[in-house]
Formats: C-alpha cells, structure tokens, sequence
C-alpha cells in the first residue's frame, strides 16, 4: 500500500463517487414539530 501525502489524499478523496447517499423529508407542519416548538419556547421563557 502506498502512502500519501494529504495533498493526495484530498484529491484521491474528491476523485472517488460517494458510496452513501440518502435523502431527508421532514414535514415542517407536523404536530410533533409544533408540539417541540412549543416545549423549547415554553422552557426558554422559563430560564
């Protein structure tokens, strides 16, 4: 195995295609993000 400078690594690393990729939905105007809004507010308030 060859060793590399970081230099090397960098572009070896930006060369390569990602092995993982994933998608993230997050619905805004769930009743659990209003209810955790809420809560985090309520909590600020308190403080």
């Amino acid at each position: 195995m060859e060793t590399l400078d970081k230099e090397q690594q960098i572009e070896r690393l930006y060369a390569t295609a990602p092995v993982y990729e994933w998608e993230l939905i997050v619905n805004p105007n769930s009743t659990r993000t209003k209810l955790t809004y809420v809560f985090f507010l309520y909590q600020c308030l308190l403080v």
